[in-house]
């Protein structure tokens, strides 16, 4: 009898130990492990190095005051000239084509440091409401609204979203040239009367 009452006591012990065990195991399991928690913290790390890598601001915010001063055409004709070599610099140079009914349409040309002419329009897809448009800062157009920065190499080339919206130029005869029917086509961007009724209404 006393034989049996020591094995039932034994098997309790072991009973209440295995018990222990796995009641250890499972606080050891809640939430993510070390390891892994770790990896995750390491890619959003690494992702967030690639996009600023690649142009993008995380924490952008609209910048006061005017817009980069632009020169005004008031009679462009069938085709919009500049001379390419004034774009020798590197500096951005700003141009506003008025549209009928008033609106001016905003562009810019900027030669990046291999000396390849890029050019787009002063908005894009989404920032246009504010109607800040870009600003340079060395070889990057930075986005007024949003604070994304985009490398002179990409401008003209990416399309959509933030991206400056793309015109295509051509050099002919040390001459940059732009149709003035593409640079127009650009103009709902640059309308921001709707949006003003809006506000009002």
């Amino acid at each position: 009898m006393a034989r049996k009452m020591e094995d039932r006591e034994q098997a309790m012990d072991l009973a209440a130990s295995k018990k222990a065990a796995v009641l250890r195991q499972d606080k050891k399991n809640k939430g993510l492990p070390k390891g892994r928690l770790l990896a995750l913290l390491g890619v959003v790390a690494a992702g967030g190095l690639a996009f600023w890598a690649w142009g993008g601001s995380l924490f952008g915010q609209a910048h006061a005051g005017p817009l980069s001063p632009a020169t005004e055409i008031s009679d462009p004709g069938e085709y919009l000239k500049f001379p390419a070599v004034q774009l020798g610099d590197g500096q951005a140079r700003f141009f506003a084509v008025k549209a009928p009914g008033g609106v001016k349409v905003r562009y810019f040309l900027v030669q990046d440091s291999r000396g390849q002419v890029h050019s787009a329009l002063d908005a894009c897809e989404v920032c246009w409401r504010a109607g800040l448009g870009y600003e340079q800062q060395g070889e990057n157009m930075v986005c007024r609204n949003c604070g994304r920065r985009f490398s002179t190499f990409q401008v003209g080339q990416v399309r959509g979203g933030c991206n400056p919206s793309p015109l295509e130029p051509r050099l002919e005869q040390g001459q940059v040239v732009l149709k003035t029917s593409e640079v127009l086509a650009g103009k709902p961007f640059f309308d921001l009367t709707p949006l003003r009724r809006e506000r009002r209404s």
